[in-house]
């Protein structure tokens, strides 16, 4: 009746841990918070050039871009 009872709770363990998992993301997670300040072709933040990269990418808060090509935020250009 214990072994019973210890299998029983190991399962249901198991299907509550199975069922708070998420599911796999499709690539890496970026992000850049806080950044500093970009001038003369800098970036503050992510760059992936031409859309590359798989996953998700936020930027919050980023700092402040001056300058020619500067960016702050995330760069999806060429």
């Amino acid at each position: 009746m214990a072994g019973a009872t210890v299998q029983a709770a190991a399962g249901i363990a198991a299907l509550v841990w199975a069922l708070f998992q998420r599911p796999s993301s499709a690539g890496p997670i970026d992000k850049a918070v806080r950044t500093g300040k970009a001038s003369r072709s800098g970036i503050t933040g992510i760059r992936r050039p031409g859309g590359r990269g798989r996953g998700s990418a936020t930027a919050e808060r980023t700092g402040e871009a001056s300058g020619k090509k500067s960016v702050s935020g995330i760069d999806y250009s060429n």
